[in-house]
């Protein structure tokens, strides 16, 4: 079946944007004109444009998969070429129709300038998405002394500042139309603040109070902004996360639950469909956000008597 690719590449800022199209499928089913039907009390995916960043591994990769399923049109963006390549195939066998397209972004968020030229030229060529999933994340395990200033900002550029350019790039061209969907993956960590990782869960945080203020503005004029807790995952950044982390850290996370990476995505489409703000996939998030703003204040003296009691096991551990 012959397919079309629109390569666009800029070599010194480490970008690259392919766009695999169905020949065929383009003469007969042009880009979607996202927003001109009123939304439904669900909201439904099928001939919705979606980008999701960090779509090759983790989260971002069970949600391409399960919105394909589903009929929409998926773009996944990311760092890692070759997993985007391999990505866009299961992205493929996952279709329901042979007029869906999807498609790859190579690119780090973080880098600014590179990054919003190449989404520039997505909207240009493809359209401006119905549905924005930022999930693009990196993590840094360490107690605070040990993790170095440089990875506080990395952290922040690629998970907070990532997050707020995707926004911000689509942002004018969603409201001239006056609908859309912006999905930001926060954490568990990012309203329980989680021992080891004060770099990372002080950008989830951060990611937090951006969609808070967001959603307030934003609602009034047709967008929608959901925020997701999970909590742990069984994606290869959780597997990076426990091979680094701390005896401490260990033994405090080691009755922690881990839901699989499809079953959360199924759980913020759900969300999604309702129109949720707030998504906490499984039951472990769910309880632990309702305490957090109901009785708060109790979540402190949790986390220290949680400390105290893997520092005893640890100590003992090493006594013996």
């Amino acid at each position: 079946m012959p397919f079309l690719f629109v390569s666009l590449t800029d070599q010194k800022n480490q970008a690259t944007l392919v766009i695999p199209v169905d020949a065929e499928a383009a003469a007969v089913a042009p880009v979607h004109p996202a927003g001109l039907e009123g939304p439904g009390p669900m909201e439904k995916f099928t001939n919705k444009l979606v980008l999701i960043t960090g779509g090759s591994s983790g989260i971002g990769l069970a949600l391409a998969k399960n919105l394909v399923s589903r009929g929409a049109n998926v773009y996944i963006l990311g760092r890692r070429l070759e997993n985007l390549t391999t990505t866009s195939l299961e992205m493929k066998k996952n279709r329901i129709d042979p007029s869906q397209r999807t498609g790859i972004i190579s690119a780090d968020v973080s880098r600014e300038k590179s990054t919003i030229r190449i989404l520039e030229s997505f909207q240009e060529k493809v359209g401006v998405p119905d549905y924005i999933f930022n999930s693009a994340g990196i993590v840094f395990p360490g107690q605070v002394e040990n993790i170095p200033i440089a990875e506080f900002h990395s952290l922040m550029a690629t998970n907070f500042f990532g997050t707020v350019l995707v926004t911000k790039t689509f942002l004018p061209a969603m409201l001239v139309r006056g609908t859309g969907h912006i999905i930001n993956i926060s954490s568990f960590a990012g309203f329980y603040a989680s021992y080891g990782y004060s770099a990372y869960s002080s950008t989830k945080y951060a990611i937090r109070g951006f969609s808070d203020v967001i959603r307030a503005e934003l609602k009034p004029r047709g967008i929608k902004v959901s925020i997701v807790f999970p909590a742990d995952v069984d994606t290869p950044q959780l597997a990076y996360e426990r091979s680094v982390q701390t005896e401490i850290m260990k033994e405090i996370n080691a009755s922690a639950g881990m839901l699989p990476s499809e079953k959360v995505a199924d759980s913020i489409l759900k969300g999604v469909e309702k129109g949720r703000y707030v998504i906490t996939p499984g039951f472990e998030p769910t309880l632990a956000y309702f305490l957090s703003v109901t009785v708060g204040w109790a979540l402190y003296p949790l986390m220290d008597s949680l400390i105290k009691s893997a520092e005893k096991k640890v100590h003992k551990n090493t006594a013996s």
